[in-house]
């Protein structure tokens, strides 16, 4: 059970997340709330977290502000990988969400920073906090994708057979702009068909 001061915790978070986005990012701020209300209505179907899974929506796109090169460079210090030149920010800026997530708002729980880098590309196997972050930025109402109207209906009732077609909808949208196709978007994709 939550108490008042995790309540007031999470509201002085919460505050300083959005003043960060109002900042930097003021054009993701409806996308960011749109997608959290969807989130949050999955979240309480399935019985998750649901202060937990406002806080990875809140901080999805963090890194979005930032150009590239900076991408490139953040990610190589804090995961001392350098990720391939194919990689746009698309790509890249789940890393860097995660990493401001921890670093500026002080974010230490694994879920929510997994459930953030798995946003944009997903992974074989996703746990449905992950899937329920990376379901909800797709459905968010406000990026006005007509596919996503029936989409948003179908996956209160039947959340597997809609998360397909929502990993679908991603890949043929990625294929349709001629633009690489992560190897961990394709595992998902298999491991939901093999599983369902």
């Amino acid at each position: 059970m939550v108490n008042n001061t995790d309540c007031l915790k999470f509201d002085k978070l919460e505050s300083s997340i959005l003043l960060y986005i109002d900042k930097h990012l003021p054009e993701r701020r409806a996308h960011t709330l749109g997608m959290r209300n969807v989130a949050l209505q999955l979240a309480s179907i399935h019985k998750i977290d649901c202060y937990k899974v406002s806080l990875a929506c809140l901080c999805h796109d963090l890194g979005r502000c930032l150009p590239l090169s900076d991408m490139r460079e953040i990610i190589k210090k804090y995961y001392n990988i350098n990720i391939p030149s194919y990689y746009n920010t698309g790509l890249a800026h789940c890393y860097v969400s995660a990493i401001i997530a921890e670093n500026d708002f002080s974010i230490t729980d694994v879920e929510i920073l997994n459930a953030i880098k798995s946003h944009t590309v997903g992974h074989a196997e996703m746990t449905i906090f992950e899937k329920i972050v990376y379901a909800s930025d797709y459905l968010d109402p406000t990026r006005g994708l007509e596919q996503t109207i029936s989409l948003r209906e179908n996956i209160l009732n039947d959340f597997d057979s809609t998360f397909i077609e929502i990993v679908l909808d991603s890949i043929k949208f990625i294929i349709s702009k001629k633009e690489y196709l992560a190897i961990e978007t394709i595992e998902l994709y298999n491991s939901v068909v093999i599983k369902n």
